[in-house]
């Protein structure tokens, strides 16, 4: 049987669990299973799966014609649910909370990863910025809407890669810093102007006439939510036939005019 949890919100872990609001969640009695639910006598389970999981329960109660354990209804499943199940925290309950994670995770989060990826001193750390702060925009998203997501956030990020045609990731990565580092290609403004000490506030994209159907336009705000920002200027580049670090090389040379970073 279930009912509502008086499992915390707002609260860390050591050792990992879920973290909840306790309007947001179900608890489930797992004692009528041997093995538990993920290994637990009872478990917390956010409001959305539970309200699935209910479903596949009365189908199979009608089709069987008896009453079925809850936990038995949640181990159909629990090679997938127990292996993502607390991956993402629930909503924060205070306002100034929420207010917070939307400031860094969503508005933002592109020109602080934008920022620092400028500054990148090898194309591993480019990456890992790049990384994070998708990972962080992912997670922001479905806390944001109070929703657990229907794939890992590293899935998520492939996904993009895959439809960005990038094969190497810390190639891309590379390309991108040394981007962002040369205004003909991509002209960036910082807050109070200082370059080094700041984020990206908005760039401009001066190669954006030579792209036909532009419907972005020439500047772009840095507080595009960061897929948007990394896809709009990874299909300006495709454009201009920059797509991997080598292409950018010889468009350097080609260009004949010195660059930063």
């Amino acid at each position: 049987m279930s009912s509502s949890s008086g499992v915390r919100g707002g609260e860390s872990k050591r050792g990992g669990g879920l973290v909840v609001h306790p309007l947001d969640v179900h608890e489930i009695d797992c004692t009528p299973c041997e093995s538990g639910c993920c290994g637990r006598r009872r478990i917390a389970i956010p409001e959305d799966l539970y309200q699935r999981l209910l479903m596949v329960k009365r189908a199979m109660e009608e089709a069987s014609g008896q009453r079925i354990a809850t936990c038995r209804v949640f181990n159909l499943f629990g090679d997938v649910i127990c292996t993502a199940l607390g991956r993402v925290p629930r909503r924060p309950i205070s306002i100034k909370a929420i207010e917070e994670m939307i400031s860094r995770e969503l508005v933002y989060k592109s020109q602080y990863s934008l920022g620092r990826l400028a500054h990148a001193p090898d194309p591993r750390t480019a990456w890992d910025f790049i990384d994070l702060g998708l990972k962080a925009w992912f997670l922001g998203i479905h806390r944001k809407l109070n929703i657990q997501p229907r794939l890992e956030a590293t899935e998520y990020i492939n996904k993009l890669l895959t439809g960005w045609g990038v094969s190497n990731r810390y190639d891309f990565a590379w390309l991108l810093k040394h981007a962002l580092n040369d205004d003909r290609l991509i002209k960036v403004y910082h807050t109070q102007g200082l370059r080094y000490t700041s984020d990206i506030t908005s760039f401009e994209l001066p190669g954006a006439k030579y792209c036909p159907n532009r419907p972005h336009g020439y500047s772009l705000d840095a507080t595009l939510h960061l897929p948007v920002a990394l896809t709009i200027i990874r299909s300006y580049l495709n454009c201009l036939g920059i797509n991997i670090f080598l292409d950018y090389l010889r468009w350097a040379n080609d260009n004949n005019a010195p660059t930063r970073g």
